[in-house]
């Protein structure tokens, strides 16, 4: 089945397929249509946007496809990239564009925190005054 995934394309075709939809959306999705006999007949290939992994809450995963069908794992083959629930991968071209989106507000906030001086600014109220050991311990513990 992987020399010829299906009529019209070959293994390259199906190592190709799969490496750049993982590489670009984070997972790749083939559907796997077998016989009677439970043997793989041949592959179709699945844009990473029709198929979304489902987790029951029983641990079983399923792969919902854009028509609503529910295929269960053991009929799909999904590569997944870099994941942290395990069952999902997530595009590295997302994973950056959070990256240099929280970058870009680290700079701001920087930017704006030196251009006042480097001070942080704030007022505590107290309904009265402070003992001078109260005062010291506040002030020793917020400079800590």
């Amino acid at each position: 089945m992987l020399q010829t995934p299906n009529s019209f394309s070959t293994r390259f075709d199906l190592m190709h397929f799969l490496m750049i939809f993982c590489s670009l959306w984070g997972n790749d999705y083939a559907r796997i249509y077998r016989d009677k006999q439970y043997r793989p007949l041949r592959l179709k290939y699945y844009y990473p946007a029709k198929v979304e992994p489902v987790l029951t809450d029983n641990e079983e995963l399923f792969y919902r496809l854009d028509s609503g069908e529910i295929l269960p794992a053991d009929d799909m083959i999904h590569l997944k990239g870099l994941s942290t629930n395990g069952y999902k991968g997530k595009s590295p071209i997302a994973v950056h564009r959070d990256n240099l989106a929280l970058s870009v507000s680290a700079q701001q906030y920087g930017e704006m925190f030196f251009n006042q001086g480097g001070n942080m600014s704030g007022v505590f109220k107290y309904l009265s005054t402070l003992k001078p050991e109260a005062y010291e311990r506040l002030k020793k513990d917020l400079l800590a």
